[in-house]
């Protein structure tokens, strides 16, 4: 395989840049007086601090320096989001986004899927295009697909999606992106579906071509699976050096694609497999000498954990003390449970943020 590589193109928390830039951090303070026309909005999304081309304002600068340690230490904050679906009407999909917005929540999220597993004839919008509408619709939250199947399109169109909706948005998507699964969405999309080993090693492949299209201005890459000739890919993200990458897995091999690549890692399971698979995690981080602390851990339950405040506390306070701080629940199913998120969001999650 072949690959142009800048330093700036490394995976933004990666060992190797953590030591070219952690002298600076020594003097970010004085970094930082040094240049009070600094025009950068920060915004600390669990896993660091990417900058925007956008002015704030100064007494920002505190916020800035706050974010870049907290960047430096592989420090994380609590984010909690909803899965907003895309299987409603549009007018509903943009009301559930402005009420995440307006109770103070951090993401909202669609899936990549094109019917649904128990009806496949009801209404399934499709994901990024969801994602750019709930864009224009919404000021502060972040953004993703929880998350894309990279057999479901070509690595580059993936990227050329999600970038998009980076610009639409001025720079709040979490770039979503796991191996491909359903075997039944393929067979009906005529999509192939390869053996589970090809499609680790084709996600592989493409996430490092995608680090490649968001930090070079051309590519060469050639693969088994993919082959990219003189590649060029304009525009880049907005975020910088490129979008966070939240990866889903739960093998050994794909948790050692994700120590590489990932910003975010999330899982579906319960909370001793979950423990389990994030020891594994650390594992693959030490091999190639990743700090695991640098990899934010999230948690998106198959079960409704917001059949009560207690329950839903329980169940977040447990993950946190295991590592996990990014959350995604599910769209409330009734109007006790939106009562419950709602009163989260004013109450304890709050106060666990600090």
């Amino acid at each position: 395989m072949r690959m142009r590589r800048r330093w700036w193109g490394m995976a933004p928390h990666s060992a190797t840049r953590r030591q070219i830039l952690s002298p600076i951090t020594a003097c970010a303070m004085s970094w930082l007086s040094l240049f009070h026309d600094f025009r950068t909005e920060t915004i600390l999304c669990g896993t660091g601090t990417y900058g925007l081309d956008t002015k704030v304002l100064e007494s920002d600068r505190d916020a800035l320096l706050i974010g870049w340690m907290k960047y430096m230490a592989g420090a994380h904050e609590l984010r909690v989001g909803l899965v907003v679906g895309q299987r409603d009407s549009w007018d509903e999909l943009v009301r559930r986004a402005k009420v995440v917005e307006e109770l103070g929540l951090d993401t909202i999220w669609v899936v990549d899927h094109f019917f649904g597993g128990s009806d496949e004839m009801g209404d399934t919008h499709e994901a990024y295009t969801v994602l750019a509408g709930l864009a224009m619709a919404t000021e502060k939250v972040r953004l993703g697909v929880m998350v894309a199947g990279n057999t479901y399109r070509n690595p580059v169109v993936l990227l050329k999606q999600a970038v998009t909706v980076d610009h639409i948005s001025n720079g709040r998507v979490d770039f979503g992106i796991g191996a491909g699964w359903w075997e039944r969405e393929h067979e009906a999309f005529s999509y192939e579906f390869p053996s589970a080993g090809d499609r680790v090693s084709m996600f592989e492949e493409a996430l490092e071509a995608i680090d490649s299209f968001q930090t070079n201005e051309r590519t060469d890459f050639d693969g088994e699976f993919y082959t990219y000739v003189n590649t060029p890919f304009e525009p880049k993200p907005v975020q910088k050096p490129r979008m966070p990458i939240l990866i889903g897995a739960g093998g050994p091999r794909m948790l050692g694609i994700t120590a590489k690549y990932a910003d975010i890692w999330n899982t579906r399971s319960p909370l001793e497999e979950a423990k389990a698979k994030s020891d594994i995690l650390d594992e693959k981080c030490r091999e190639i000498g990743r700090d695991p602390n640098e990899i934010l851990r999230g948690v998106w339950p198959g079960p409704s954990q917001l059949e009560s405040l207690d329950t839903l506390e329980s169940y977040i306070t447990s993950f946190r003390e295991q590592g996990f701080d990014d959350f995604q629940f599910a769209w409330p199913s009734n109007d006790d449970e939106m009562e419950v998120i709602s009163e989260a969001a004013k109450t304890f999650i709050p106060e666990m943020r600090g």
